[in-house]
């Protein structure tokens, strides 16, 4: 099997790659990162064989406060039209879909926590199925066009989709470890108001039984994206 060169973006200094890291080692691919809050350059498209973009508490349309947000836009634009296989994890999926001309608009409730979401049948996972599966976000997406559905929840319709065959974009948290829980917890805090769909710390370090299922739906999605 060939050895892939993955870069991954991350968009604050609490984001971790989680259970990514995990399957990136067992398949011994190389994982370079570009720590984006540090003004670190992007690599040449041509340079890697992989795309990961992590989370982050901004928004896509935050351009002003954020002046890097316009280069990666254009460094993820690249990237898909190279033809590059590309995964977007929660802020990662909304840059994916906003690059594609979709819209990013605030959530009609925010999601924190452990919930079901509701997984449709496509490349990456088998059938359809009920997973309980790690979301903290504020903000949702229209689905770009000539994109597929991968996944929905009682909450928020679109939690993830392809496009074409080589990109992944997920609101979802599969790559989540307990860490990375705490680490939100620590540097998010602000987030954790009354709402149907937000629970507290203690609810969320409570369900430790939902990491295996969801390292399963995360590393048959790695396999298929990159091959």
């Amino acid at each position: 099997m060939k050895r892939l060169n993955i870069q991954c973006i991350k968009h604050a200094h609490f984001e971790n790659e989680g259970f990514i890291a995990e399957w990136i080692k067992r398949k011994d691919h190389q994982l370079n990162s570009t720590h984006i809050w540090l003004d670190e350059p992007f690599p040449l498209p041509d340079s890697i064989d992989g795309l990961i973009i992590m989370g982050g508490p901004m928004s896509v349309n935050d351009e002003e406060q954020y002046h890097w947000l316009k280069e990666e836009k254009q460094f993820i634009a690249q990237v898909i039209q190279k033809k590059i296989p590309v995964l977007g994890i929660c802020l990662g999926a909304q840059l994916i879909a906003n690059v594609l001309g979709a819209q990013v608009l605030k959530a009609p409730q925010k999601e924190i926590g452990w919930w079901p979401i509701t997984t449709f049948p496509s490349n990456y996972w088998e059938t359809n199925k009920i997973l309980t599966t790690f979301l903290w976000h504020g903000e949702t997406f229209t689905l770009p066009k000539n994109a597929t559905l991968l996944a929905s929840s009682e909450a928020i319709a679109h939690q993830g989709f392809s496009y074409g065959e080589k990109v992944v974009g997920i609101q979802f948290h599969p790559e989540v470890t307990p860490e990375g829980i705490k680490n939100l917890i620590q540097n998010c805090c602000s987030d954790l108001t009354q709402g149907k769909f937000i629970q507290t710390a203690d609810e969320m370090f409570s369900n430790k039984s939902f990491f295996e299922d969801n390292k399963k739906l995360l590393f048959a999605l790695l396999e298929k994206l990159f091959k």
